[in-house]
């Protein structure tokens, strides 16, 4: 009879998601080297949005519960929360994302006088960190309140802490998702020599007849780009 691998031992997970990373990181650089520029941007800021979306997700969930007092949703509510451990690692890369302002934004070169009080870098750049920053600063404290007491929603202990930090957070998560959503995407040119559309459309899409070897190998890291996105999820609901 074949020996069974002992209960409880170390999980791979990590290790495997810590190479996904690795590898990320890697096609992320081959990438710009290649010569992807504004394209390469793109798929990182897709991604970088839509994981930092499920990431301020989790916790709002959880607040509409605290605040609709949503007993039946105990466990929900806590499973809601754990994404906010993604929240630091998302931070550090929407820094990493400001050295591709000029990649994904005409204006940053070419100012435009009639909206410079709005588009310009620095008002831009603290807009940015700031309202992520602080966001994720409330959903975190919310999220330990829900974990450090026994309670269900809208029962004691800590029961108004909860509620004013759920309201706080909502708030929050409105105001600066549509202000990402506002600066981060609709700002980004729709022609089609770059910007989000043609990195997110053309993810599977094959090359051009007349591409070259960069063309080619953005192409295959388009594809190793849907992998990885397939491939994190299971990890951000433990």
């Amino acid at each position: 009879m074949a020996a069974q691998p002992p209960a409880g031992g170390p999980s791979r997970a990590p290790a495997i998601l810590a190479l996904l990373v690795l590898i990320g990181a890697l096609a992320f650089g081959g990438g710009l080297f290649a010569g992807g520029g504004a394209r390469v941007w793109a798929v990182f800021l897709v991604n970088l949005l839509f994981w930092s979306g499920l990431a301020a997700s989790g916790p709002a969930i959880a607040g509409m519960f605290e605040l609709t007092e949503a007993k039946w949703a105990a466990r929900l509510r806590r499973i809601a929360t754990t994404t906010v451990a993604f929240m630091p690692v998302s931070f550090g890369l929407f820094l990493v994302l400001m050295a591709g302002l000029s990649s994904l934004y005409p204006w940053v070169m070419t100012p435009l006088p009639a909206k410079a009080a709005w588009l310009n870098v620095p008002f831009f750049v603290l807009r940015t960190l700031v309202g992520v920053a602080v966001l994720y600063w409330v959903s975190i404290r919310f999220a330990r309140a829900v974990h450090a007491s026994p309670a269900g929603a809208a029962e004691e202990p800590g029961r108004a802490r909860r509620a004013r930090l759920a309201v706080v957070m909502l708030f929050l998560y409105v105001i600066v998702g549509s202000l990402l959503g506002y600066d981060l995407i609709v700002r980004v040119p729709r022609d089609p020599g770059g910007g989000v559309e043609r990195g997110a459309a053309r993810l599977g899409a094959p090359p051009p007849g007349d591409a070259g070897p960069g063309q080619a190998c953005l192409h295959h890291l388009d594809r190793l780009d849907v992998l990885l996105l397939v491939a994190v999820p299971r990890d951000l609901v433990r």
